[in-house]
């Protein structure tokens, strides 16, 4: 099968990948992990971290207005 896409001309589609199949010994486990679903498709979100360090900020500036008003003469 993949002699049939070498011996086209011109160029290849996108996410037209052609690569040889490693035989694995018998008895060894394949540490590979191939994407399933629509894991493939998931960006990082970085919106909790956001989330996470405005929350910060505001319990921080909170905690500093609080010790500030009520603790320092």
């Amino acid at each position: 099968m993949a002699e049939s896409h070498a011996k086209r001309s011109g160029p290849l589609p996108k996410n037209v990948f052609i690569c040889k199949a490693i035989k694995l010994p018998p008895g060894t486990k394949s540490r590979g992990k191939l994407p399933r679903g629509e894991e493939l498709f998931l960006e990082p979100s970085y919106l909790k971290w956001w989330l996470l360090g405005g929350i910060g900020l505001t319990v921080a500036l909170a905690a500093g207005i609080l010790i500030g008003r009520f603790l320092l003469p």
